[in-house]
């Protein structure tokens, strides 16, 4: 059995039928990951029963991904730092005109789904394993649309930063020689996840990418702060060229503040609907919208700043600033540069193209996940 197969040795199903047939599925991805499903299976009888287990109620994305988390969990135990990056990525089925369940992605011609793990790597660029994944769809013709600006947070796709962040520091506490340090793009700069996260020392720390200029408690603003404050050291490293990009040396001076953020001014209602539509939904005051949030931010020239939850932010700046380089490019064990580009998460979607049902799609998605991730 190989180590991806044992990966699912755990799986429960309902059934010893689909757990064995979970298993071989799992091990014909691995064995052929950037191959579509027909082709990894080898055969149409492989490939039609690989679509059945798909098709299966009893299979759900949370019981497929359940083996892999704990197994992923264990290994967290043998390291002092692990770090839990999330990101979005987009699952792009615009020509498959069939699929069931898809939603819009940045323009209402493209369609399909949007997945957003929850990747542990060490520092070291070792890549553990996936913690969570969350996925969705936009409902169809919902970009461009007006939305209500005092709707609650866990009605806005931003939720699923603050809930990575929640399930991260969950862990951290289960996890006594293993310290968690939780990362996210500037998407994740939301004023939710600072009131969220808390400080005790079990806690994880975290490390957001910024995004906004905002107002500080003791006057000024974040980047002004900034601006004044000295020099503590620099780092350089290569940017790999992508989609219209070219590659190029990013050059850093690393500065560190500890400021208290003021709480955002609660959006104003959105105007009543004329000819009678009636007036927007009333909301309750949130909790979350009260108060300020303290936190230190390790300055980044060109890129924005990062607003970090470490005890000694001071102190351990480089490391941090290193983390930032390190989400950029997590090696999958044994994976070259060329292979390790081939298989990131944007290339997910190629494993269960073909796919007819998008509630289907999302469970096949997870098998792309781990034998991506555990090569």
């Amino acid at each position: 059995m190989s180590a991806l197969v044992a990966e699912l040795e755990t799986i429960k199903l309902g059934d010893a039928r689909l757990n064995r047939r979970a298993q071989r599925v799992l091990g014909q991805l691995g064995d052929k990951p950037t191959a579509s499903i027909p082709t990894a299976c080898g055969g149409w009888r492989e490939t039609r029963a690989a679509y059945r287990l798909f098709d299966r109620a009893k299979v759900t994305a949370e019981q497929v991904l359940a083996p892999h988390t704990a197994c992923t969990i264990e290994r967290l135990r043998e390291y002092p730092r692990v770090l839990c990056i999330q990101d979005t990525s987009e699952l792009d089925y615009t020509g498959k005109t069939d699929i069931e369940g898809l939603g819009p992605l940045n323009y209402e011609s493209r369609r399909g789904l949007y997945l957003h793990p929850t990747l542990a790597v060490t520092p070291e660029r070792l890549c553990l394993g996936v913690l969570a994944a969350y996925r969705w769809a936009r409902e169809p013709g919902s970009l461009g649309q007006g939305k209500d600006p005092t709707r609650p947070l866990e009605e806005k796709e931003s939720v699923r930063w603050v809930d990575g962040y929640q399930q991260v520091n969950e862990l951290a506490e289960s996890l006594s020689d293993t310290r968690l340090t939780y990362i996210a793009d500037r998407e994740g700069d939301i004023y939710d996840l600072f009131v969220e996260a808390p400080c005790p020392e079990s806690a994880a720390d975290w490390l957001v990418r910024g995004q906004y200029d905002r107002a500080l408690v003791e006057g000024g603003t974040l980047r002004q702060r900034l601006a004044e404050a000295p020099v503590l050291a620099r780092i350089s490293f290569d940017q790999p060229g992508g989609k219209g990009r070219t590659a190029r040396p990013v050059h850093q001076e690393l500065k560190v503040v500890r400021v208290t953020l003021n709480a955002p001014r609660p959006p104003r209602p959105a105007a009543p609907r004329r000819r009678g539509h009636g007036d927007p939904r009333p909301r309750a005051p949130s909790p979350r919208r009260r108060g300020a949030s303290r936190v230190a931010v390790v300055d980044q020239p060109g890129g924005g700043d990062a607003r970090t939850g470490h005890r000694e932010a001071a102190v351990v700046s480089l490391p941090v600033a290193n983390w930032r380089v390190r989400r950029r490019a997590p090696n999958p064990v044994g994976a070259s540069p060329t292979e390790a580009k081939r298989l990131e998460p944007r290339s997910l979607g190629g494993t269960v193209a073909r796919k007819q049902d998008g509630e289907a799609l999302r469970q096949g998605t997870h098998f792309g996940v781990q034998q991506r991730t555990r090569l």
